[in-house]
C-alpha cells in the first residue's frame, strides 16, 4: 500500500466543529418603566401619609416644604431610585439634559417661549372652566398659593414657595410626568400614551377648574420634549408658566 495515500492533504478542508458559536452580545435590558411608575405611585401615598403625620409638628414653614416635597421626593426620587439600578448612565440619556452648545441654546429659547405660549393658552381655558363651574352653581376650591401667601406674607414664605414652585416642581414633575409615566404607559401599549399622561398630570393638581388648562400645559411642555429630544426645554418653560402664575398671585395680593 503507498503510505503517501493514507495521508491527507496539506489543504484539505477541515471538518466542520461540533463546538457552539459565541452567542450575540446581549442588548442592554430595557429600563423598567413600569415598575418605577408603580413605586412612585406607592411613594407619593406613603409621602402624603408620612406628611400628614410630621406637618404639624414643623410648623408651617417646615409643613410648607413637607408638602412641596410629596411628589419630588415620593414619587420622582422613587421612581428614579428604581430606575437607575445600573443603568443610571442610559437614564440620563433618556432624559437628555446635556445638549450641544448650539441645540442648547435653541431649546433654551425654545422653553422660554414655550412657558409664555402656554401660559397664553391655558389661562384662558381655566377662565372659562370657572365661568362654566359658577353656572353649573359649582364653586372652584379655594387656591392654596393665594391662601397661604395672605394668611402668611413673610420673605420666608415667598422665598420657599418660589423654591418649590419655580425650581423643585418643575425639574420633579417634568421627569415624573413627561418620561416616567409616558414611557410606562408606552410600555403597557395603551394608546394615546401623552394624552394620558396629560390627563393624570392636571387630575392630581386636584382643581377641576384647571383641568382643560393644566391638559393643554401637559401636552406642550411633552411636545418640547419631543422636539428637541430632551427634557431641558420642558422644565424651563415649565418654570416660566409657573413664574407668570406666581406673579399673577403676586399682583392679586398687592391689589386687595
Amino acid at each position: 500500500m503507498d503510505m503517501d495515500s493514507s495521508i491527507a492533504p496539506v489543504n484539505s478542508p477541515l471538518p466542520p466543529s461540533d463546538s457552539p458559536s459565541l452567542p450575540p452580545a446581549a442588548s442592554p435590558l430595557p429600563l423598567p418603566w413600569g415598575l418605577a411608575a408603580v413605586c412612585a405611585a406607592g411613594g407619593v401615598v406613603f409621602a402624603c401619609l408620612a406628611g400628614g403625620v410630621f406637618a404639624g409638628k414643623v410648623g408651617m414653614l417646615g409643613g410648607l416644604w413637607i408638602n412641596g416635597l410629596v411628589f419630588p421626593v415620593g414619587g420622582t426620587g422613587v421612581a428614579l431610585l428604581v430606575l437607575g439600578q445600573g443603568r443610571w448612565r442610559e437614564l440620563i440619556d433618556r432624559l437628555g439634559l446635556s445638549l450641544r452648545r448650539g441645540d442648547s441654546a435653541r431649546a433654551t429659547l425654545a422653553g422660554i417661549y414655550g412657558g409664555v405660549g402656554a401660559f397664553a393658552v391655558a389661562i384662558p381655558l381655566v377662565l372659562v372652566s370657572q365661568w362654566g363651574l359658577g353656572w353649573f352653581g359649582m364653586e372652584p376650591p379655594p387656591n392654596w398659593l393665594v391662601m397661604r401667601l395672605r394668611d402668611h406674607p413673610r420673605l420666608d414664605v415667598w422665598i420657599s414657595i418660589s423654591v418649590l414652585v419655580l425650581v423643585v416642581a418643575p425639574v420633579a414633575e417634568e421627569i415624573l410626568f413627561r418620561v416616567v409615566l409616558v414611557e410606562a404607559f408606552e410600555a403597557a401599549e395603551l394608546p394615546a400614551a401623552a394624552a394620558l399622561s396629560a390627563l393624570v398630570f392636571a387630575a392630581v393638581h386636584g382643581r377641576l377648574d384647571q383641568l382643560l388648562g393644566l391638559c393643554v400645559l401637559a401636552l406642550w411642555l411633552y411636545r418640547l420634549r419631543m422636539r428637541y429630544d430632551s427634557l431641558r426645554p420642558a422644565i424651563l418653560a415649565h418654570a416660566v408658566f409657573n413664574a407668570l402664575v406666581l406673579s399673577g398671585t403676586f399682583r392679586q395680593l398687592t391689589q386687595t
